[in-house]
């Protein structure tokens, strides 16, 4: 029998000004309110990348005995995990109802024994722009300084995390293609969002602006120190980038693609057609890929076939509750 959902939502970046109803797992005394929540729903829909808030939720869903549905993406999957979290995170993965896998890399990353339904969906909704909050007045100026002069590019991370000495979600690979882009006289403004800075990254963001500043890139590149409306900033672009050393499946290219954008993205996993893919392991590469695009007309992306989102979920949901 088919049912209507109501949702209860809660993030992992902190409250801002700009979402103030926000209530933050990473906020202890928020949990009193996670509690509650689960206590009067009738299933968990988990999507973390933390794998100890992950196993949180997953506890607190069973003291509840509730249906637990639990989305796996790129970071702290488990081919990333030491052993023994690898090995806690499997013990309760396995008290999971339905594991959703954004690609089938992950699916293929699971154990043989794996007891819970295992779906691939990648993790997208179409959006509603209308109900999403405006941007910034300060990045609204930026916007319509540059618009008419530069070709505008957006790309964003969760917060500044290195892999092997390099930023997992290319903001130095960034500043390096916007010095070739400054050199050459090429016309981009790139608008850098980076949602979540806590006091350990705080140094590292630091340094970037110095950096921004000490090669007076202020005319090319912006950094955005807070969550927005991303899918608002895609919107008003006019190419969105998504330059990861890893990923699972990026929200941001299945937007932007949703928006009819020009994408570009590493290498690193399968994109979804339409998307423009640079070789990450060549230094060069991504400022050769935006040289050749700005030098040509841009058209609208389209033929990106997306499937139905909302029926895979509500038969997901429904399955939990019959």
């Amino acid at each position: 029998m088919s049912r209507d959902c109501n949702f209860t939502f809660i993030d992992e970046c902190k409250k801002t000004t700009n979402y103030p109803s926000i209530r933050s797992v990473r906020v202890l005394k928020n949990y009193i309110y996670f509690i509650k929540y689960i206590y009067q729903s009738d299933i968990a829909h988990i999507h973390l990348g933390n794998w100890v808030l992950r196993i949180v939720f997953i506890l607190l869903s069973i003291f509840f005995n509730r249906k637990i549905v639990l989305t796996l993406h790129g970071q702290n999957t488990l081919e990333d995990l030491k052993p023994l979290s690898k090995k806690l995170t499997l013990f309760f993965l396995n008290r999971v109802f339905h594991v959703i896998c954004v690609n089938e890399k992950i699916k293929n990353d699971l154990p043989i024994n794996f007891k819970p339904i295992v779906s691939v969906c990648e993790a997208f909704l179409p959006p509603n722009i209308s109900k999403e909050v405006d941007l910034p007045v300060e990045l609204t100026k930026i916007i319509d300084k540059h618009k008419n002069k530069s070709l505008l590019i957006c790309a964003n991370a969760y917060r500044l995390v290195k892999v092997n000495g390099k930023q997992l979600y290319g903001l130095d690979q960034c500043i390096e293609f916007v010095l070739k882009a400054k050199k050459n006289n090429i016309k981009i403004h790139l608008i850098y969002v980076i949602s979540y800075i806590p006091l350990d990254d705080k140094k590292t963001y630091d340094i970037f602006l110095q950096l921004i500043d000490n090669h007076e890139l202020s005319t090319h590149i912006t950094l955005v120190p807070e969550p927005i409306s991303f899918i608002k900033l895609i919107k008003l672009s006019d190419i969105v980038l998504r330059p990861t050393l890893t990923d699972g499946d990026a929200l941001t290219v299945r937007e932007a693609l949703y928006l009819n954008k020009t994408v570009i993205a590493s290498n690193v996993v399968d994109r979804p057609k339409g998307t423009i893919l640079y070789d990450v392991n060549d230094n060069m590469s991504l400022y050769h890929t935006i040289n050749s695009i700005t030098s040509q007309k841009l058209d609208p992306v389209s033929g990106v076939a997306f499937k139905d989102h909302h029926k895979f979920y509500f038969n997901i949901y429904n399955t939990c509750v019959e």
